[in-house]
């Protein structure tokens, strides 16, 4: 009987695909020291906006004017953002309704978003969320330039502001 011929060797398999996986982005307002251009109302102070706390709120002094601006500062930490969300109640009362984004490039303010639109949707204790997106940054100083806001009682409002991280 005739002897079959040898089989051709196997092919290597491919190598299986891996997908990659963005790692979750992580708040990291809490962790800058946190400014104001703006006067503030006496027992709101600005440090409430990044105390991870829902239940406090900044307030302006009554009389706001525009431009101001508020400023998160990590030190010599450098972040890497594209978003920020604006946590705010009573916004059709009080919250912002237009900002710039800028952040700092070895000490200027570079702007990451201009002419940014905030519309709030209820003027009661829902706390509502607003997203800010820009291109993405890596900065250790980045700051809202406040251009107008909803100023039904004289002042504007802040319950949280968080600035979202994946690195």
């Amino acid at each position: 009987m005739p002897q079959e011929p040898p089989l051709p060797p196997m092919p290597p398999l491919p190598e299986p695909e891996i997908p990659s996986v963005e790692p979750e982005p992580v708040n990291v307002a809490g962790t800058a020291t946190v400014s104001t251009t703006i006067p503030l109302r006496d027992g709101y102070a600005i440090d409430l906006i990044n105390n991870g706390s829902m239940e406090s709120a900044w307030s302006s002094g009554v009389g706001v004017t525009f431009p101001g601006t508020i400023t998160l500062d990590w030190g010599n930490q450098a972040i890497k953002t594209d978003k920020m969300t604006i946590y705010t109640w009573y916004g059709q009362g009080q919250g912002i309704t237009n900002v710039d984004v800028e952040y700092d490039v070895d000490g200027a303010w570079v702007t990451a978003a201009a002419n940014q639109s905030l519309t709030w949707t209820t003027n009661d204790g829902t706390i509502e969320a607003l997203d800010i997106v820009y291109p993405s940054i890596e900065t250790s100083k980045i700051r809202l330039v406040v251009r107008d806001a909803n100023v039904s009682w004289g002042n504007i409002g802040i319950n949280e502001m968080k600035v979202w991280s994946k690195s």
